[in-house]
């Protein structure tokens, strides 16, 4: 399948991983707040192959949920509200929460703003959250079709492209097995 699953190790022992990188993970598996996880001991992580990098699925903010939990996602919304390391957006689907979980700070943002967020889809006992994998899964855009007056011309804006670093959070494709990290 096209989702993830959180490989966890309690002592944080991680081989040096890459993204795209085919990996064979051996250890329990649990659920915790109702994200499925596998707990991995020291050296429980075989690097097999490097192949190509899954690609990030646009999906509306009223749709993040169930279906998508595991999945590499990108939405393209506005700022509804926030607070600390913790935002929203809405594309008028529906508010969808960004949980900023990684080793980054949070860009300084205003509410209406628009931005472009690419992220693995999370569940936790408050609901589903999309956590953006490094700081450069987060770019502030202008809303598509939006017009800037320039001297001799008025040119139409587009919202940013896709994640441009190589650095990622570690996400299995696979709930048994190998998978890809995302």
């Amino acid at each position: 399948g096209d989702s993830g699953i959180q490989v966890y190790s309690s002592k944080s022992d991680f081989p040096e991983l890459k993204l795209g990188q085919e990996i064979e993970v051996s250890g329990t598996t649990s659920e915790a707040q109702g994200e499925k996880k596998i707990n991995i001991a020291a050296e429980a992580i075989k690097i097999l192959e490097q192949k190509e990098v899954p690609a990030a699925q646009e999906t509306l903010t009223g749709q993040v949920g169930e279906e998508q939990e595991g999945k590499l996602i990108v939405l393209k919304a506005a700022i509804s509200r926030q607070s600390g390391k913790t935002f929203y957006l809405d594309d008028a689907s529906g508010e969808a929460k960004i949980s900023i979980t990684g080793n980054f700070e949070k860009p300084e943002m205003k509410k209406g703003e628009s931005v472009e967020i690419t992220g693995i889809v999370g569940q936790t006992s408050a609901g589903y959250r999309v956590m953006p994998r490094q700081a450069e899964d987060i770019k502030k855009s202008e809303p598509a079709g939006t017009e800037t007056a320039t001297d001799d011309a008025t040119i139409k804006k587009l919202p940013a492209a896709g994640p441009s670093s190589h650095l990622f959070v570690i996400m299995a494709l696979a709930v048994a097995g190998a998978g890809v990290l995302v």
